[in-house]
């Protein structure tokens, strides 16, 4: 994945579906050749942890609503497309 365009990646620690670790290493190569990139890992988030709901698994995932982790996402949100539309 190659980008210029701006990118922010809100990644969940215990995602069994896609693991963030591959996200990061990437996040890390583009900022380092200059590019607007932003990962921010939210440790104990499952897959979908946007996704208002009780836990379940789903396609053989876990994946369970974490409120912090997405109050926290709004606000990295907003910050990473006030600094990407300045």
């Amino acid at each position: 994945m190659d980008t210029v365009t701006p990118l922010l990646m809100l990644l969940a620690g215990r995602d069994d579906w896609t693991p963030p670790a591959a996200c990061e290493t990437r996040a890390r190569d583009l900022a380092g050749q200059g590019r607007l990139v932003r990962a921010k890992v939210y440790p104990s988030a499952t897959h979908g942890f946007d996704q208002p709901g009780q836990g379940r698994m789903y396609l053989g995932h876990f994946m369970t609503y974490d409120g912090a982790a997405t109050s926290d996402a709004r606000v990295e949100l907003e910050k990473f497309l006030a600094d990407a539309l300045r």
